[in-house]
């Protein structure tokens, strides 16, 4: 039965410290064993070492030298400045477009209202000799209502 456990593929309990090994007669002492005055610490695994080799990395670049911070610092306190004034101007052009606008629309209305009043002025003028006596009344009445409606 000896001789089958050693071609065995089970893993027994066979060193002092109780630690598994494959063979029954292991004779290299278990990493427990060999230093038995240390705590009992497992090797860094793979992903833990990239995560301490990134965080080396990100500390290294994000650690400028400070006359390197000091400049990003002034150029963005320019570029900051720069910005208030162009939207200052911004708004400065946007409030002027709109009392242009408004001015031109305060023509164009004064205009429509010089045109209506003209034609009205032409439709009171207009020769009533040719009208029969219910155009001439019609006439009158439209006249009447145009003065009381431009005050003349």
């Amino acid at each position: 039965m000896g001789a089958s456990t050693e071609n065995s593929s089970k893993r027994s309990k066979n060193s002092t410290s109780g630690a598994y090994t494959a063979s029954p007669n292991s004779e290299t002492p278990s990493s427990y064993e060999f230093n038995s005055s240390s705590p009992m610490e497992r090797p860094m695994g793979q992903k833990a070492a990239k995560r301490k080799g990134k965080a080396k990395e990100n500390i290294n670049a994000t650690e400028p030298p400070s006359s390197v911070n000091s400049d990003t610092m002034t150029k963005r306190m320019n570029l900051m400045e720069n910005l208030a004034r162009l939207k200052e101007e911004e708004n400065k052009l946007v409030k002027e477009k709109m009392e242009s606008e408004a001015r031109l629309k305060e023509e164009e209305n004064k205009l429509i209202k010089e045109k209506m009043e003209f034609e009205a002025m032409q439709f009171i003028m207009s020769d009533t000799s040719k009208m029969n006596d219910s155009q001439r009344e019609f006439h009158e009445k439209q006249c009447n209502n145009l003065k009381e409606k431009y005050g003349w």
